[in-house]
């Protein structure tokens, strides 16, 4: 079994360790530093649906940042058969 006291020995890395996981050692790189696992990022991207304003069906889905929360613009409609203003709602 490989231990932290041999791992420098065998060029700090620990490739196996018996120990319960609360008990075991970080793994180590080739340096001798301490590995760590990857932090999912915040998505700075929000899901909007575009809702018609005379009609109010959700007929589009965007993505916005989240600094740019209004969003209003000129689509068409099908329900209504013509260009109406929607404007973007969280979905």
């Amino acid at each position: 079994m490989i231990t932290e006291s041999n791992a420098a020995e065998s060029g700090g890395v620990i490739l196996f360790d018996a120990r319960p996981a609360g008990q075991r050692a970080a793994t180590t790189d080739s340096q001798g530093a301490a590995r760590t696992m990857a932090k999912k990022k915040k998505n700075p991207v929000e899901v909007y649906q575009m809702v018609c304003e005379s009609c109010k069906e959700r007929n589009y889905v965007t993505s916005l940042k989240r600094e740019n929360k209004s969003l209003e613009v000129k689509k068409y409609c099908p329900s209504e058969r013509k260009h109406t203003m929607h404007k973007a709602k969280k979905a």
